[in-house]
């Protein structure tokens, strides 16, 4: 006869126990604990992207953008620096960069670090309606 049902969830229990041991293992020899001090030498970042791709001046922004973040990384905590550019020439007014900030920055509701600001431009003259006004 087959094997019976304890046996056959023994055996399984203690196949996923293994597996999960295993893995532990190997998690935690991958996983370099973080440094003591989050700043100096240690905290720089060697990403193994874009290597052999040859840089060009007409290259996709997206390449462009993955080479300055790989050499962002590689410097130290303190010496990197983040900078958030908007062309505000392209703003419909959508309010994207607003829900970005938020998302990115995990801010409660209500609060917003740089709002947008309706404005227009221009003199516009004062015209007499039917109500006189």
């Amino acid at each position: 006869m087959g094997m019976s049902r304890r046996e056959f969830v023994k055996a399984g229990a203690l196949t996923g126990g293994g597996l999960a041991a295993a893995a532990a293992v190997v998690v935690k020899d991958r996983v370099a604990p973080p440094p003591a001090d989050p700043t100096g030498p240690d905290t720089a970042v060697n990403l193994p992207v874009l290597e052999n791709v040859a840089a060009r001046s007409d290259e996709d922004v997206l390449l462009r953008m993955q080479r300055d973040l790989k050499r962002a990384m590689s410097k130290p905590v303190e010496q990197r620096q983040w900078v958030m550019v908007i062309d505000q020439r392209k703003c419909i007014g959508c309010h994207a960069c607003t829900i970005g900030c938020v998302a990115e920055n995990k801010l409660p509701p209500g609060v917003v670090y740089r709002p947008v600001v309706t404005e227009e431009r221009g003199e516009f003259p004062h015209i007499v309606t039917v109500h006189g006004r």
